[in-house]
């Protein structure tokens, strides 16, 4: 009981006679009352305790490093960070795709939360994606990597680092930005950028660079398969490569980011207000079609639409549609729900007629000022950059940049330490003038020009 002389406690061994004999004189000599008591509070904890532990569901989260390499051999430590399995446990693992050349245990055990093994891979690895496995009392967690290209120009004199902002989406019309950062290029010079694979093309193919940076916009398509994909920045004969991955797992948002409801619908009147609801990259002239739930208020059931109409279908368009819902005099006051169905999804979007349970007004803050770093070459597909400055918004406010005809600008961007960054862009028939940039926020509008010359 005080521990073996290595200082280990071996508490799946067998006990010996010795030991029993050890345990049972210290028994011997505790009052037969006081160890009845002993033993009855020892079981009662340990039945609170069986009972504690048993909501607590298992988890494993599987950390693997950056670091595989195709084209040569290679090998990172593996981590995995477990909660709620007991020290000694086996897990097992596996490799989607048969590994590939990658040699990994068939298991590891478990000790003070947390397991490690060796990930070895070969030159004769396959560059795809894969997808680990660990597996603990029938339940799979996982985790996907992929191998990179083995960095050689981190001493590069031009091109620095090309930084993809998220992976690609498989099964859709996708797009993300790949900022391709640099030294020693002088503002206007411009980067060449080149993608090969199935459905995936660049905006432009030369960016102009602006403070050491050139920003491509990537597109993929939805038919482009699930891969690992090169994209390659050249300037005066120095070129750097990374990887672009469309993935195999779904990272899409909703298809509905955001809704403004203006107010409650009056009770007791006929009535109507706007519902706009902001989408997530969907084309222009695509059609959003709502329908109003059936709901309930106390032992009242409501059918369908009583008293409450919705404009449908309403089209999209600089991923913005406008809903208008109508009630009449007879619809009950009650909480009700506008829903939308598109791309195997569904939005609920909850409105109210009458009065709105009672909260305290949210501070949501305002834009102090909208800074437009530069100005656009006219005869170019050129990019500047937009900083906006706000006052008193939370992190994680999103706003969205309107442009006028002849720009472009993302369909939203977010505030983190009242501060939001985008690119505004200009194509190459774009003529030279002002073009209006603003922002509908709160009950403001708050504008600003960019410059074509």
């Amino acid at each position: 009981m005080s521990g073996y002389p290595d200082d280990t406690f071996r508490l799946n061994q067998a006990v010996t006679r010795a030991e029993f004999s050890r345990i049972f004189n210290f028994i011997s000599y505790t009052p037969s009352e006081k160890l009845v008591d002993n033993l009855e509070d020892t079981l009662a904890y340990e039945n609170v305790l069986q009972k504690h532990t048993a909501v607590k569901e298992a988890d494993i989260d599987i950390l693997i490093p950056n670091q595989l390499y195709y084209g040569q051999s290679s090998n990172v430590t593996v981590r995995l960070e477990t909660e709620n399995i007991p020290d000694g446990t086996t897990i097992a693992l596996s490799l989607s795709n048969n590994g590939s050349h990658i040699t990994i245990p068939a298991s590891v055990k478990v000790y003070h939360n947390t397991a490690s093994f060796e990930m070895y891979t070969s030159r004769y690895t396959e560059r795809q994606t894969y997808t680990l496995t660990a597996t603990y009392e029938g339940k799979n967690f996982s985790a996907t990597f992929y191998l990179n290209q083995e960095d050689k120009f981190q001493k590069d004199v031009f091109i620095k680092e090309i930084s993809p902002e998220t992976t690609l989406r498989a099964g859709r019309n996708d797009t993300i930005e790949v900022t391709v950062t640099t030294a020693d290029v002088p503002d206007g010079a411009y980067i060449q950028g080149d993608i090969s694979g199935p459905g995936l093309y660049l905006e432009d193919e030369t960016v102009k660079v602006r403070h050491n940076k050139a920003v491509f916009l990537l597109h993929a398509k939805f038919n482009t398969p699930t891969d690992v994909y090169p994209f390659t920045a050249s300037y005066q004969g120095h070129t750097r490569k990374t990887d672009i991955v469309v993935s195999e797992t779904n990272t899409d948002t909703p298809f509905v980011i955001d809704t403004i409801i203006p107010r409650d619908l009056q009770a007791g009147k006929n009535d109507c207000m706007d519902i706009t609801v902001y989408t997530n990259q969907l084309e222009n002239g695509q059609s959003l079609s709502a329908s109003i739930a059936q709901k309930s208020n106390g032992n009242t059931i409501y059918p369908n639409g009583l008293g409450l109409t919705v404009s449908t279908p309403a089209l999209v368009y600089d991923n913005k549609a406008t809903f208008t819902i109508c009630s009449s005099a007879q619809t009950p006051v009650g909480k009700y729900e506008m829903i939308i169905t598109k791309q195997g999804s569904t939005h609920h979007i909850p409105f109210y007629v009458g009065e709105e349970p009672e909260e305290e007004p949210e501070k949501i803050g305002s834009i102090h000022k909208i800074e437009v770093d530069g100005f656009l070459y006219e005869g170019y597909a050129d990019a500047i950059p937009v900083i906006v400055k706000t006052k008193d918004m939370k992190d994680g406010t999103v706003l969205y940049p309107n442009v006028e005809r002849g720009l472009t600008a993302p369909s939203r961007c977010t505030v983190y330490d009242n501060r939001a960054e985008f690119y505004v862009r200009n194509r190459t028939e774009t003529k030279k003038g002002s073009y209006d940039l603003w922002f509908d926020y709160g009950e403001e509008t708050y504008k600003t020009y960019v410059r074509v010359r």
